[in-house]
């Protein structure tokens, strides 16, 4: 009996310890199935958020938190209400249910339409970006808001992924770079202010490609590209930079660059309008290019590019500077400088110099139909357009006929069968010039010369203005002894002549200059008596 009943009190203490092991898994199991189908509902989002302070979150940080966490299954659209919002915005890896990229659409956009309403910033020495975006993304959409970086070690936007658009945005301090493996990208009609597009590109495929950077505005900005491995268009921008306006390097792809506009407005050397480095396949039709200092455009390394239609202005340096003439299929251009020399060609410390439009076209074969003219710019305009508009009518039939490349001009008018130079066209509305106050005025700074000469004992001396400027008009004689000052003022544009009396004074050659701020002129006369 006590036998048996031993044996009854083990079997008791055996069933209680496995009753204290299984019932925790029971309830853990039971818990785990009772939350899943919830968590499985909640897991995947689509459909349109608001953001502000009474929005479905108050922050863009907040909103793509939750996104990522619950992971998408359609159309992801963020609208922001008006306002400042101090966030450092990082876009990680959002995906759908099945660990895939989403590629359904993404869109950030204000809740006005007006990119001002909203402003999206961060600064500090530690806040390396205001938004950055994960390689894997793609198909992301910002449209109508201000990114702004409020200090110098900030970036605006650092870009990866594919297929994204930025559209109507505004950028302050910082703007777009990196993209080292993204494809398809779209910047249109956006305004960079102290800001430019920096694309540094990838040393391995895919590398940046299938890039359109179309209608936007960079006041102190620019646009740099390196290590293109797919096609890209540039066009109907305008650019006031203070460093190379467009610089596009190791591109062995097709590339556009139409109708842009660019000023470069420092007076350092090594500033150019546009530089191409080693690149291939380059249609550059119908740009202004102005450089206060430096040269419009500059070819640099193994190059194969074509350019017509396009108004090239330095005002001190060369307008072009080719390494290889070869690099560059040239003609029907509008050349300026009132520095010494148009062109220089060669590599480095071996160049050769042309003083001369003529000279260009005699030793490259290039340009036989372009012209050397003064477009004589209002560099003092208020509005942009009266800036880019040249002041003659010497350029409107001086083009060829690229309609099927370029249809339109930068102000959407339509290009003619006998288009005019630069990025606008002539079209008698309201981009056009006044032609009556216009074409009776000189179209450059110019001496015409003398009459007679040789002379005795007087002559007068022939010059043109293109607009009042004050001048002075020297005569020396062949040692550069200064014998006379004829003029020493203030002169309205239009044709103007002095007279030199040379009575008292002995046979032999004389020289004569006319100076302004801008320019020097000189000549040679001969007295004989």
């Amino acid at each position: 009996m006590i036998k048996s009943a031993s044996s009854c009190s083990k079997t008791r203490g055996t069933g209680s310890l496995l009753h204290k092991l299984l019932l925790p898994l029971f309830f853990s199991m039971l818990l785990t199935i009772m939350v899943m189908p919830i968590a499985s509902q909640a897991q995947e989002m689509s459909g349109t958020y608001i953001i502000g302070p009474e929005g479905d979150y108050t922050t863009l940080t907040d909103a793509l938190s939750d996104i990522r966490e619950h992971k998408v299954d359609g159309e992801i659209i963020l609208e922001v209400e008006p306002g400042i919002y101090e966030e450092s915005l990082e876009i990680g890896w959002i995906q759908t249910s099945s660990f895939q990229t989403a590629n359904q659409g993404f869109t950030i956009r204000s809740t006005t339409g007006n990119a001002e309403d909203v402003i999206l910033r961060a600064g500090g020495f530690s806040t390396e970006f205001v938004v950055s975006i994960h390689a894997n993304n793609s198909n992301f959409t910002f449209e109508n808001f201000t990114i702004q970086s409020t200090d110098f070690n900030t970036q605006g936007v650092v870009l990866d992924g594919r297929g994204h658009l930025f559209r109507g945005m505004i950028f302050i301090g910082s703007g777009i770079s990196d993209a080292r493996h993204s494809s398809t990208l779209h910047i249109e009609n956006c305004t960079f202010q102290g800001a430019s597009i920096a694309f540094l590109g990838a040393n391995r495929t895919p590398g940046l490609g299938d890039v359109h950077i179309i209608g936007n505005t960079f006041r102190n900005g620019s646009i740099a590209m390196n290590r293109l491995r797919g096609d890209y268009t540039i066009s109907d921008n305008v650019i006031y930079a203070n460093r190379t306006g467009i610089h596009i390097q190791n591109a062995p792809v097709n590339g556009k660059i139409f109708n842009n506009y660019v000023l470069v407005e420092n007076e350092l050397h090594g500033r150019e309008g546009l530089f191409l480095h080693t690149v291939d396949s380059v249609l550059v039709y119908h740009n202004t290019l102005k450089t206060l200092r430096g040269n419009p455009l500059k070819v640099s390394g193994e190059a194969n590019i074509h350019l017509n239609n396009n108004i090239l202005f330095a005002t001190t340096d060369f307008v072009v500077d080719l390494e290889y003439p070869e690099s560059v299929t040239s003609d029907h251009n509008g050349f300026y400088t009132s520095g010494d020399d148009v062109a220089r060609v060669g590599e480095f410390r071996e160049w050769d110099v042309y003083e001369t439009l003529t000279d260009f076209i005699s030793a490259t074969g290039h340009d036989a139909n372009s012209i050397f003219r003064d477009p004589r710019f209002d560099f003092d305009a208020e509005d942009d357009l009266e800036r880019m508009m040249p002041g003659t009518t010497a350029f409107e039939t001086a083009g060829m006929d690229l309609t099927e490349a370029v249809p339109e001009d930068m102000m959407g008018n339509p290009r003619p069968d006998t288009p005019s130079l630069g990025a606008l066209e002539y079209t008698g509305t309201e981009t056009s010039t006044s032609e009556p106050a216009i074409t009776a005025l000189p179209d450059q700074f110019s001496l015409s010369g003398t009459y007679p000469n040789p002379f005795n004992p007087s002559t007068t001396i022939s010059y043109e203005l293109y607009e009042p400027t004050d001048i002075i008009l020297t005569v020396f004689d062949a040692y550069g002894r200064r014998i006379a000052t004829l003029v020493d003022e203030r002169q309205a544009a239009g044709n103007h002549t002095s007279v030199f009396n040379a009575t008292g004074l002995a046979s032999g050659l004389y020289i004569y200059r006319l100076s302004s701020a801008s320019h020097s002129l000189t000549g040679k006369m001969v007295l004989v008596k």
